[in-house]
């Protein structure tokens, strides 16, 4: 006789089904398709439904009794789940996003029983083309979720090796400034909430609230649960709060672009100023971690300002290890034990804003 169970944010009773096939005894887990609703005969007719699939299985019969859910449908039953779960709302645009990518290649109508290693191998190898491996490993992990939100078995999925993000680029302060000249004057507090704020490519946006007294805007964030409850203070610096005076009492405090487009404008501003070619609103994140860090601000403080664990802000952002005039000012409290020095010392720029803040904090720069 099958088992039933029941699968993490899922209501439906999914049958554990044991057969021989040969000589070897297989275990194949399929969904009944019968809700829970509580009562003793949901119970009675999904285990009627179970041992149906069993036998079949059985017989011979791979394609089990069940309804064949398709590509569409198993995406929509993952994020159905994910929102009865309370997930943010950007990780349901996110799956609506990276399901939209799945399906207009593998068709949105097709069965997932019809989607096997072969077929899955060839989409990773077209969508390789065109996009990081990072990106297409997070489109197979959501059709993996999706053969899981509907009790199908997952076939193999291909290896893609390295699907680690790019390492973060580190802008020192010259080369902020470069930036900020080479965005036009009409996007160019956009793309300081970013450098100045530390914030992510949604969370200016977020913004519910600004003490212009103490100098602290309040943020909303969404990406971690527990962020929800309790939104982040983050300082603002002078130079910032000196735009966002010319803003004050204007609903969205920054200026609403597309996130597509915004990263589109610091992609091109970065190569205008000869930086590099693919910087993103996630390096100017890191910049803003790493500057910070730099000036001695608590790594306590810092993860609270950011929304971060601490572990991921000494693993990813905060690089204070990277060459820069901080490592030659830590050498420099060594305390001298022989005569005076007779090395050149390397001047260098006092004038840079506090946070790495770019430019001199005028209204014109």
């Amino acid at each position: 006789m099958a088992e039933l169970f029941k699968r993490d944010r899922s209501d439906k009773w999914q049958a554990e089904c044991y057969y021989w096939r040969g000589d070897k005894r297989r275990r194949v887990l399929k969904s009944t398709g019968v809700r829970d609703d509580g009562t003793a005969k949901s119970r009675q007719t999904a285990q009627i439904v179970a041992d149906q699939i069993e036998r079949s299985l059985a017989l011979g019969g791979e394609a089990a009794t069940a309804p064949r859910k398709t590509l569409q449908q198993a995406v929509a039953a993952l994020a159905e789940a994910c929102e009865l779960a309370g997930n943010s709302r950007d990780t349901l645009l996110s799956i609506v996003y990276r399901g939209e990518c799945l399906a207009a290649d593998l068709g949105e109508k097709t069965a997932l029983a019809d989607i096997d290693a072969a077929r899955i191998r060839e989409y990773a190898q077209r969508a390789r083309r065109t996009r990081a491996a990072s990106s297409v490993d997070r489109e197979l992990a959501l059709l993996r979720q999706a053969f899981d939100a509907v009790g199908v078995e997952p076939p193999k999925f291909p290896d893609l090796g390295d699907t680690s993000s790019k390492p973060q680029r580190l802008l020192e302060v010259d080369e902020l400034r470069r930036l900020l000249l080479a965005v036009p004057a009409r996007h160019r507090l956009n793309v300081m909430a970013y450098s100045h704020l530390g914030l992510r490519l949604s969370e200016p946006w977020k913004i519910v609230e600004i003490d212009w007294d103490e100098r602290y805007a309040v943020v909303q964030r969404t990406k971690r649960r527990k962020d929800r409850g309790a939104p982040s203070v983050v300082p603002i610096p002078d130079e910032l709060l000196e735009l966002l005076e010319q803003r004050r009492g204007q609903l969205p405090i920054f200026p609403k672009l597309s996130l597509k487009g915004i990263d589109k404008i610091i992609r091109q501003a970065a190569r205008r100023a000869g930086i590099c070619d693919d910087l993103s609103v996630n390096d100017l994140r890191g910049t803003y971690a790493t500057h910070m860090a730099r000036a001695g601000v608590p790594i306590l403080t810092l993860a609270a300002i950011m929304g971060n664990s601490v572990k991921m802000l000494e693993r990813v952002y905060a690089q204070v290890n990277k060459r820069g005039d901080h490592l030659a000012d830590a050498a420099s409290k060594v305390p001298r034990l022989t005569g005076a020095s007779t090395v050149h010392q390397k001047p260098r720029d006092r004038r840079g804003p506090r946070h790495g803040a770019v430019g001199n904090g005028s209204r014109n720069d």
